[in-house]
């Protein structure tokens, strides 16, 4: 597990376009905000009372050992979840990669809050209705972020594209054959209908 900080543009420059498809990005959970409400010309430094309180529950966190237990109730209403869940999946398939392993997150969630709330080892409803509450709240700005690392996966594709192509004429199947593991065929026809109307290449 990690916890870090970035930007979608960063994100794609620095890591390849598999990252979609290869089962990463499903395993973040990516919380994207465009604007703040804060605004604070000089930061301070937080209470120390915060930050001895905060060491101390992850120092009592992990002391804690244990195979964590469903409670009846919440299993039960964790299966009747799922199934209305499965129900309406979204299109999108960047952000549907991460939605199929929600169930995943919401358990992994639920755990956290059972062990920073000190309890018993055993997944409580009210829990998983926490953890579900936050989940929601943070999906609200996923696509976005998605949005624009598929933005700008496509100019990074683009610039590709080019520098091969300002090396000289190209047989189309041969330029497919340098970049058929980032794109396929129709993206990449795509890419190369874009670049002839605006009349940076000529077929």
């Amino acid at each position: 597990s990690f916890l870090g900080a970035s930007t979608p543009d960063w994100i794609v420059e620095a890591l390849p376009a598999s990252i979609f498809g290869g089962g990463f990005m499903s395993r973040c959970i990516f919380i994207y905000k465009d604007t703040t409400d804060r605004v604070i010309p000089i930061p301070v430094d937080g209470s120390a009372d915060i930050k001895y309180n905060l060491i101390s529950a992850l120092k009592r966190i992990r002391e804690r050992s244990g195979k964590v237990i469903w409670a009846q109730d919440a299993l039960g209403f964790y299966k009747k979840w799922y199934m209305s869940y499965r129900s309406d999946l979204p299109m999108d398939k960047k952000f549907a990669s991460y939605i199929e392993r929600k169930p995943d997150h919401l358990i992994k969630l639920g755990i956290l809050l059972t062990l920073e709330k000190g309890r018993e080892l055993v997944l409580e409803t009210d829990v998983l209705e926490e953890a579900l509450y936050y989940l929601c709240e943070i999906e609200e700005g996923m696509p976005t972020a998605f949005s624009q690392m598929e933005t700008s996966v496509y100019a990074q594709n683009v610039a590709s594209i080019m520098s091969v192509l300002r090396k000289g004429p190209l047989l189309h199947h041969r330029l497919l054959k340098q970049f058929y593991r980032r794109m396929d065929s129709k993206e990449l026809n795509r890419i190369i209908g874009t670049l002839i109307e605006a009349h940076v290449v000529d077929v």
